[in-house]
């Protein structure tokens, strides 16, 4: 399991001091800039790899993720893809059903909706929710998302090349985004 502790920092320019990783069967690198600081480029974990990226040129955002299978390019890769499109979930699983129902009630008694045929409703509603928490970005589910190192490829598609899955990742911001 990964567990991520973000915190703030005089040295926003420093990320990878605010990033730290605590997994099972890992270890982090020790950080000498600051007492209790993990700084983590890359570690294998039981089967896997930790990965982080922190967009430059400010540093400001930054990115953890565990995937089962794949390298340490895959998971730069994927920090980027994260960095850029927000995901909220890991799989569609993870989205709240509660959510995923009021939005659905919301959609059908909407006016727009109220003018299609019945048969066509709950078609329409389907898509409706699937561009609202599945691939959408920003937020969204991240195996859903179109894949921003290839537009023709989902995040889902591109792990499955690679033979690899997210088992957990975090992306944590020190400025206002």
């Amino acid at each position: 399991m990964l567990k991520i502790i973000a915190r703030r920092t005089n040295e926003p320019d420093r990320l990878s001091h605010c990033l730290a990783g605590s997994f099972a069967g890992g270890s982090a690198r020790g950080c000498a800039r600051s007492p209790g600081c993990s700084r983590l480029g890359a570690a294998r974990v039981e089967g896997g790899t930790l990965a982080q990226y922190v967009h430059p040129p400010a540093n400001k955002i930054g990115v953890l993720v565990q995937l089962e299978g794949g390298s340490t390019e895959l998971g730069r890769l994927l920090g980027m893809h994260i960095v850029f499109a927000r995901p909220e979930w890991k799989t569609r699983d993870d989205v709240p059903a509660d959510m995923v129902e009021a939005e659905r009630q919301i959609f059908l008694n909407s006016d727009e909706l109220q003018s299609k045929p019945e048969a066509a409703r709950e078609k329409i509603v389907d898509g409706m929710l699937a561009k609202r928490f599945y691939a959408a970005s920003p937020g969204g589910v991240l195996v859903d998302q179109t894949w921003i190192h290839d537009s023709a490829k989902t995040v889902g598609q591109a792990l499955a090349d690679a033979a690899a899955a997210v088992e957990a990742f975090a992306r944590i911001s020190v400025a206002a985004s």
